[in-house]
C-alpha cells in the first residue's frame, strides 16, 4: 500500500487532536527501502501525564497503521 507524506502528515495531526493536551504535532518520515517509521514531535500542556499521553498516542497511531490501513511496512514511531 502506498501513501503520500501529506497524508501521514495528517493521520497524526487529528489523531493528536483526539488527544487532550497535545498540540503543535510535527512529523518526520523515515524510509529504509520499503519499510516506514515515524518521528513525532509533540508538544503537550504542563499539567499532562507525559508517559500516559505517550503512550496513548502511539497506540492510536499503530492501530490505524497497522490494523486500520493493512500497512505491513510500517515499523513503529517515536515521539
Amino acid at each position: 500500500m502506498q501513501i503520500t507524506p501529506h497524508a501521514l502528515h495528517e493521520l497524526v495531526r487529528k489523531t493528536c487532536e483526539e488527544i487532550p493536551g497535545i498540540f503543535a504535532p510535527a512529523t518526520a518520515i523515515k524510509r529504509k527501502g520499503n519499510i516506514i517509521r515515524l518521528n513525532i514531535s509533540i508538544r503537550i500542556r504542563q499539567d499532562c501525564n507525559i508517559k500516559e499521553t505517550r503512550l496513548n498516542l502511539r497506540s492510536k497511531i499503530e492501530t490505524i497503521m497497522v490494523e486500520n490501513l493493512s500497512f505491513t511496512n510500517f515499523e513503529g514511531l517515536d515521539i
